[in-house]
């Protein structure tokens, strides 16, 4: 019903910032310490909008909601989805051990979904920070800054397989299929349509389907083009 959208975000179906705010303020008042907050951010968002579609953005944090969701041990315990794309899991009567423990869990299972759009395949990437109080002693505010300054995990910094590009342009060519990766270094190092089909073993037409692939999930128009943005 209509109340049940005031307080839900209509995407993923958690609680709305204003209402998580209000929930976490009864948690604190309540009395079910240890009480802990894990704070988590989906990275490269951006890119995913941009070279998929804002609706691949969305799947990807549906899927993060829900898999937070599973997380929610007890009848207290709730998720909340900040602006952008920030959650946090409230989770009650847990220790900070306990909390460690869900939060490594929760990367684990977030590394071995892989989101397939038009064939690609996609993975999910999490920063994820925590905060556990023993009894009340600071507000909500601080309760939530203290989750976001507590970095646990930081997957933003994932070595690229790119080493020699710079990270912008390693970002976006994780995007790409395996072979697309391959042909778009291919590409990088001035190779010809027919020397790229030479070292993959697969015919001209075939690497001018993967090419024209690349141009326009990088949103470019044409060989020059794509040089200029992605050459060193």
């Amino acid at each position: 019903g209509p109340t049940h959208e005031i307080l839900h975000d209509g995407l993923t179906g958690v609680f709305k910032e204003q209402h998580g705010y209000k929930k976490l303020q009864e948690s604190l008042n309540a009395n079910h310490y240890p009480l802990c907050l894990i704070y988590f951010s989906v990275n490269h968002m951006f890119e995913i909008n941009q070279l998929f579609t804002q609706k691949a953005g969305d799947m990807m944090l549906i899927q993060v909601a829900r898999l937070l969701q599973n997380y929610c041990v007890s009848d207290l315990d709730f998720v909340v989805r900040l602006n952008g794309p920030r959650f946090y899991l409230v989770l009650h009567n847990t220790t900070k051990q306990r909390a460690y423990s869900i939060a490594k869990a929760i990367n684990r299972k977030s590394q071995l979904n892989t989101y397939y759009l038009n064939q690609e395949a996609l993975k999910l990437s999490l920063n994820i920070g925590y905060s556990c109080l023993s009894e009340k002693s600071i507000d909500v505010d601080r309760f939530i800054q203290s989750s976001i300054d507590e970095v646990l995990i930081d997957n933003a910094k994932m070595p690229s397989t790119l080493p020699n590009q710079t990270s912008k342009n390693s970002e976006i060519l994780k995007l790409l299929s395996n072979r697309e990766h391959e042909i778009a270094k291919y590409l990088l190092n001035g190779l010809s349509n027919f020397e790229i089909s030479d070292q993959c073993f697969i015919s001209e037409s075939t690497v001018k389907k993967h090419i024209s692939r690349i141009y326009e999930k990088l949103n470019v128009r044409s060989r020059a083009d794509y040089l200029a943005r992605f050459s060193k």
